[in-house]
């Protein structure tokens, strides 16, 4: 049959609907694999790249095992999600956690949809949703007294907002932060520097997809309506050259 050929005659914008069509209903808009698997979870908006990742289960994959053996089974109290988007951290989390979840996310497009996948997933109850982030907010909900988790990206504002003179309460939470050092030079250098002396400081860098990570159960349908380089290109995260995580543990004297 024609259409299994994989040079079949399709745009690349049609070949990517095609794709992210075939996923959704594989998938049934559930994550098949990784800390949140079976996390319904629904797109924010008409772009589908993240919502694969997200559906396959390896987006941010750097971060997997941080967060099913370090944050996951830690016993936090509260777990801030600074930049929710549209809930897939917030709400993962929540169904992985006993945590009080609070998440802020500025664009009410994505809070909507946050709300959305919350209350699909049953746990709108153990969600905060707020909107803007700013170090006056973020000091007066960010207890010293509890056990928190921060988890942050927000797009170079990280600068400014994570400072532990500004908000005490940064200097006893756990913290994984994406770095944007393409949106302010230097960013992962301050932060080293803000939280070197109370914290042990990991640093991880983005890694490259491949089909290796395309889960078994579906390589023989795509891998025969698809060509490689396009599902590589697909599954790619494509992360700006200089981000890096920075995962930060309490407790450094």
């Amino acid at each position: 049959m024609t259409f299994l050929n994989i040079n079949f005659p399709f745009s690349n914008i049609g070949r990517t609907a095609l794709f992210s069509r075939a996923i959704l209903r594989l998938t049934q808009n559930r994550v098949i694999r990784g800390p949140f698997k079976d996390l319904e979870y629904h797109k924010s908006i008409d772009s589908y790249g993240e919502t694969l990742t997200r559906l396959l289960g390896i987006y941010e994959k750097e971060l997997h095992e941080i967060i099913s053996q370090e944050v996951v089974p830690a016993g936090f109290e509260e777990i801030f999600v600074i930049g929710g988007n549209d809930g897939y951290y917030p709400v993962g989390f929540a169904r992985t956690t006993s945590a009080k979840i609070i998440t802020y996310e500025m664009n009410p497009v994505f809070r909507n949809v946050l709300e959305k996948n919350a209350r699909g997933n049953g746990v709108m109850d153990r969600i905060s949703i707020r909107g803007e982030c700013n170090p006056s907010n973020l000091k007066d909900s960010l207890s010293p007294e509890k056990k928190s988790f921060v988890l942050c990206d927000i797009e170079g504002y990280e600068m400014v907002l994570l400072d532990p003179a500004k908000v005490p309460g940064l200097e006893k939470s756990w913290l994984l932060v994406e770095d944007h050092n393409f949106a302010h030079n230097g960013i992962t250098e301050a932060l080293m520097t803000r939280f070197g002396h109370t914290h042990h400081i990991r640093g991880i860098v983005p890694q490259l997809r491949s089909k290796r990570d395309f889960p078994k159960s579906l390589k023989c349908l795509m891998w025969r309506l698809f060509p490689q380089h396009f599902i590589d290109a697909v599954l790619s995260d494509c992360r700006h050259p200089g981000t890096v995580w920075l995962w930060m543990v309490p407790g450094h004297s």
